[in-house]
């Protein structure tokens, strides 16, 4: 039986992470990876069948200047993204806008133009409140740290110098819907929609359900914490990042263990011993570590009666059912979207109304798929001389009520349609299509109930309570077992900061110097 001074499973962002920044501190590192490649859900592959390219991903957000320098991924082919977003719509003009919601092009009204300006102003302000606790290892019961304390006293004292006024606008804000927040300032429906299509991607709620608005602080928080070249959009954004963590990590002299289904992680006495993968080999370690779902992590492979019957029905109950599809299109040339007059880099996003995202919302509640679809999509250049054109779409239910083998033909349909009005000739330039419902999402990539962040984010399930309290440090129950992923603070996209902490973490409890 071979033997580590740390074991991590799963090759994703965060679990490759963590593997370089441990190995770098002096520890043998072992990394096991079910599939024969790494990057998790960022991985590439078949954009479409015969077509090679991403899968899932085409965006990039908060990759932070502390992640650039652990991995120096500088030195691995980073290059600055698009990073604007044309707002479309059937009936009106688009938009440009800039990431920070500025308007780059297009026309509002004057009492628009100043509304939004105090608007992102505000949400900006109240973002960065929550920001600077992005990096943080969350605090839990009998274990607060000093610098908590005072990170939390600061943030306090900066709250109230910034005057009473913004204050009381955080503490009435902060559990608000989207649509009565943006209701007060702006009028103009493109900008409402993309404010409430931004704010509930990738979350079952609607912009009329109480706390949406946390969700536009989370993308706004994570991205203003991101390294300015690493926010933006792209075809290949995300292929080129995990290409650079992956060159960084083998740098580092982690040892990688692909095509090594984890079978189960042993528990004697309380304590993480070894790992035991389904091919029949077994790998001991002082430590382990789990970048993948907290509920395969707990209940597959250390298995309910090693843990607290209390503890097990909380893994349990986080909410992890999926609601984004995916949708790839091999085209033989670029589109020319109507409105526009052409088409070029960056990311397109059909919400033409907060109205629209919420009717868009409602059906996914009873298992159901909208009639009218909001969805960004993204085009660039593929292989073979041909166009891709990645779509992600919103709220679609992973118990869809009808089934996905036929309800898959139906949301594609429905996109296809979308996008042949947005841009008339685009249907027949189609050579190949790829889809992934969350169920198709689940199986291919391991991830239960096929969510992208694995688990829902709201506030719930946010710092001290995620993935749950008492496992929010990435600490575990089982001394000794570690976890990190997209289901541990700060949550899903591709910051890479749960692999950090993680890291941190198990290096200050062996005593190796971590920060």
């Amino acid at each position: 039986m071979k033997s580590y001074d740390v074991i991590v499973i799963g090759a994703g962002h965060n679990g490759m992470i963590a593997a370089a920044t441990l190995s770098r501190k002096g520890l043998g590192v072992l990394l096991l990876e079910a599939s024969p490649t790494y990057g998790g859900m960022a991985a590439g592959g078949e954009f479409a069948p015969g077509y090679a390219g991403p899968s899932l991903v085409h965006s990039l957000n908060g990759i932070t200047p502390a992640i650039l320098k652990e991995m120096q991924l500088d030195k691995f082919g980073l290059a600055p993204l698009p990073t604007m977003t044309t707002c479309l719509s059937h009936d009106d003009a688009p938009l440009l806008v800039a990431d920070n919601y500025q308007i780059a092009a297009g026309i509002l009204s004057r009492e628009d133009e100043v509304g939004l300006a105090e608007l992102t102003r505000r949400l900006k302000f109240q973002a960065s409140i929550l920001q600077q606790f992005l990096a943080d290892t969350p605090p839990q019961e009998g274990a607060f740290p000093f610098s908590m304390k005072a990170r939390l006293a600061k943030t306090a004292f900066n709250l109230k110098r910034s005057g009473k006024i913004e204050m009381q606008e955080f503490m009435r804000m902060a559990l608000m819907c989207i649509c009565d927040v943006v209701d007060e300032h702006i009028s103009d429906e493109r900008l409402k929609g993309l404010l409430a299509f931004d704010g509930t991607l990738g979350i079952s709620l609607g912009p009329r359900s109480p706390t949406s608005l946390f969700g536009l602080y989370m993308r706004l928080a994570t991205r203003s914490a991101g390294a300015d070249h690493t926010n933006g959009y792209s075809i290949n954004a995300a292929g080129r990042l995990i290409d650079a963590i992956y060159e960084s990590t083998k740098a580092a002299g982690v040892e990688f263990g692909f095509g090594r289904k984890v079978r189960a992680i042993n528990v004697n006495n309380g304590l993480a011993g070894s790992v035991e993968t389904t091919d029949g080999e077994t790998y001991s370690a002082g430590s382990i570590v789990s970048a993948i779902h907290p509920a395969t992590t707990f209940l597959s492979f250390v298995g309910a009666p090693k843990l607290d019957t209390g503890f097990s029905r909380e893994i349990s109950s986080v909410r992890s059912r999926g609601n984004v599809s995916k949708l790839n299109l091999v085209l033989d040339r670029f589109p020319h979207i109507a409105s526009i007059g052409g088409s070029g880099e960056g990311r397109y996003v059909l919400a033409p109304s907060a109205n629209e995202v919420e009717r868009n919302f409602n059906p996914s509640k009873y298992g159901e798929l909208p009639d009218a679809p909001c969805f960004e999509f993204v085009i660039g250049k593929g292989d073979r001389d041909t166009v891709y054109l990645s779509a992600i779409i919103q709220n679609t239910p992973l118990n869809l009520k009808q089934g996905w083998e036929s309800g898959s033909k139906r949301l594609q349909d429905l996109v296809v349609n979308c996008l042949e009005r947005l841009a008339p000739g685009i249907k027949s330039s189609i050579v190949a299509t790829r889809f992934f419902s969350p169920l198709d999402i689940e199986s291919n990539f391991n991830v239960p109930g096929g969510h992208w962040h694995h688990g829902e984010l709201q506030v719930d399930r946010l710092f001290s309570l995620r993935p749950v309290f008492g496992a929010a440090n990435y600490r575990s129950p089982i001394d000794n077992l570690y976890i990190c992923g997209a289901g541990t603070h700060p949550g899903g996209g591709l910051s890479g900061m749960s692999g950090l902490n993680v890291a941190r973490a198990l290096i200050r409890d062996k005593g190796r110097g971590g920060k």
